[in-house]
């Protein structure tokens, strides 16, 4: 796939959602065994950038972030 995008002419190869462990745990899941350096090498060997899906603002309530920092949680109707 990086390929054919770098074919096209893409500036950027992004790796959508579903890459990490969960939302908030900003780690590469099992997929990703070398994490996501390997990719990122790859995308600028072929001339183009490299970015991945963050759900900024949003955490799996059982992620480390959220289970870190619970009072960084918002509510609603709590």
């Amino acid at each position: 796939m990086m390929d054919a995008t770098a074919a096209v002419g893409a500036e950027v190869f992004v790796v959508d959602k579903g890459w990490e462990r969960s939302v908030g745990d900003w780690h590469a899941n099992d997929r990703f065994p070398s994490g996501l350096a390997t990719l990122a090498r790859e995308a600028r060997q072929r001339g183009m950038g490299f970015g991945v899906w963050c759900g900024w603002g949003n955490a799996d309530p059982r992620s480390p972030v959220a289970l870190r920092h619970p009072d960084w949680l918002a509510t609603w109707r709590a």
